[in-house]
């Protein structure tokens, strides 16, 4: 099916596709770490974007491959969400001139892809577009190439999209000492240049703690990165290691010395007090906890997406029931995503409307039936319901 759809759009937009009008510059290196974009330089370029709470958010890119249709990763699309394609734009924020925003008509994954086995491929998609939009300088078909092409190696390429500039860069790792040696148990956020944020499930007066900025894999000595120790602990007065379901599962750690922010380490941003995130509102989860149920650890930090949950419903008898609070977040449930052993004390991020990334959540608890049990959300202390407190600790001590 896929294979007749390309060959259908191949014929429909084979005139004058690959030869943008405004050319590109040649020494872009990254895009991690890359520079922007020529305007317009890749006029095939698209922001497929989904709906929530009446607002369009930015998921992932796709190729323009004929008047009415995109072509994108399956792992992008949800039967459950409605799309639209953005074209012919440079700024996500901004409705430039010549741009379009089309609704979606039809989406076709290809028929052996599959989301728990993303290793085996077929992560292809087409998205049909509601009605076929004009070509223009800044709205122009892909080329592709002939069946069977294979690029040799040390071909040079480029990548586009609107994807992070770099990884999430407040993470850092909690880790204890045993037997002389060091290894990760929580995460945390760095939330001033000597505080972290963290559980309080994940503290032990027993034991001796360092923290971890700025790091990828925790297993390399990464140019940038920090290792600091333990000058504070400050668990939430409230906290009840034996009534987790109670909440107060918050927790700062003063470093015992400052540490100088850089591209790789930076502080955290709060939301305001009293905050309350609508229902599916998208964020996410960051750690190195484990990658699924009983699973391995991973060496290198992971992200994972998750739609908040809203209190009524994650309240609900079917969900967490009388075990959520107020004081909390859920996130997740959807039997795929979720935060697991390990993330605990690692942060929620959620985008404001503003671009600001912020820290809405702390990973408390998960279902003891598994870390990705549908209906059984990653459960996350609400930040905004601590502000004040983790205020008076820091001008405290």
């Amino acid at each position: 099916m896929i294979r007749i759809l390309l060959l259908s759009a191949l014929v429909a937009g084979a005139l004058s596709c690959g030869f943008p009008t405004y050319e590109a510059q040649h020494d872009v290196s990254r895009v991690v770490g890359g520079q922007e974009a020529t305007p317009n330089a890749w006029p095939w370029q698209v922001s497929l974007q989904y709906q929530s709470a009446g607002r369009w958010y930015h998921t992932c890119g796709g190729s323009l491959v004929a008047n009415n249709w995109v072509l994108t990763a399956a792992h992008c699309i949800s039967s459950s969400r409605t799309y639209r394609v953005v074209l012919g734009r440079h700024s996500l924020s901004t409705s430039e001139s010549g741009s379009l925003a089309v609704q979606v008509s039809k989406l076709v994954v290809h028929e052996n892809w599959n989301a728990n086995k993303i290793a085996n491929g077929n992560d292809i998609a087409l998205i049909k577009l509601a009605s076929p939009v004009t070509l223009t300088s800044k709205i122009q078909t892909a080329c592709l190439p002939a069946a069977g092409t294979i690029l040799p190696n040390n071909y040079p390429c480029y990548v586009t999209g609107w994807g992070r500039l770099q990884r999430v860069n407040i993470a850092v790792s909690l880790q204890y000492q045993s037997a002389g040696r060091w290894y990760h148990t929580c995460g945390g956020s760095l939330v001033a240049n000597n505080w972290v944020l963290t559980a309080a499930h994940c503290i032990s007066s027993s034991r001796t703690y360092r923290v971890v900025l700025g790091r990828h894999s925790l297993s390399t000595s990464e140019s940038g990165s920090l290792a600091v120790q333990v000058s504070k602990l400050v668990v939430h007065e409230n906290w009840n290691a034996n009534k987790i379901a109670n909440g107060n599962d918050i927790a700062l750690i003063k470093l015992a010395s400052p540490v100088t922010l850089t591209s790789k380490i930076q502080t955290a941003c709060l939301p305001s007090a009293g905050t309350i995130l609508p229902n599916n509102y998208p964020c996410y989860v960051t750690g190195w906890g484990r990658l699924q149920t009983n699973g391995a650890s991973p060496d290198v930090l992971q992200q994972g997406r998750l739609l908040v949950v809203d209190y009524a419903t994650c309240s609900s008898a079917s969900w967490w029931g009388s075990s959520v609070k107020t004081t909390m977040v859920c996130a997740g449930g959807d039997g795929v995503t979720s935060s697991c052993n390990g993330d605990s004390g690692g942060p929620l991020n959620c985008q404001a409307s503003n671009g600001q990334w912020q820290v809405h959540g702390i990973v408390s608890f998960g279902s003891t039936l598994g870390c990705n049990y549908s209906r059984k959300p990653s459960v996350f202390t609400r930040v905004s319901n601590y502000i004040d407190w983790i205020n008076s600790v820091i001008q405290k001590y």
